[in-house]
């Protein structure tokens, strides 16, 4: 992550990057930098503790709730990635969906093309999408397009 940043222009000095499992260390790390903004990618590999497994239904929810606990405490916004399966659904509990705010689908289309889609939005609405395409400083609206 912290080469694609340096490569489309967006580090900067305010940008930390950690290479973390554990949750407990993910959220130590945010608190001692006094961070405004947490990304975690992906939550799956999340180690929440002892008690369950990264990647386990459990262990998701637990990871994800830690989080969601922990940006709420500390009234900063929390963006999590996860993977999903082959009909685009978050893998892992469905749970992990009513924990969130906002689900937001980036999907892989012909010729490098990517739609974003909204599929939960808790304060607006739902069901929209975005063409979008890569370019060098990274991704950009796909020419002409608009939000549908």
């Amino acid at each position: 992550m912290r080469e694609r940043a340096g490569r489309i222009g967006a580090l900067e000095g305010r940008l930390y990057f950690l290479s973390e499992r554990s949750l407990v260390g993910i959220l130590g790390a945010a608190r001692r930098i006094g961070a405004r903004a947490l990304f975690v990618d992906s939550v799956q590999a999340v180690l929440p503790g002892i008690e369950h497994s990264a990647g386990s239904p459990q262990g998701i929810r637990a990871a994800a709730f830690g989080i969601r606990e922990f940006a709420k405490g500390e009234r900063i916004i929390a963006f999590l990635s996860s993977q999903v399966n082959k009909r685009s659904r978050i893998q892992g509990p469905r749970a992990l969906e009513h924990l969130v705010d906002v689900n937001l689908l980036l999907e892989y289309g012909k010729g490098g093309e990517r739609d974003l889609k909204v599929l939960k939005n808790r304060y607006g609405p739902a069901g929209l999408s975005l063409p979008l395409r890569m370019e060098a400083k990274g991704l950009v609206p796909a020419e002409g397009s608009q939000v549908r």
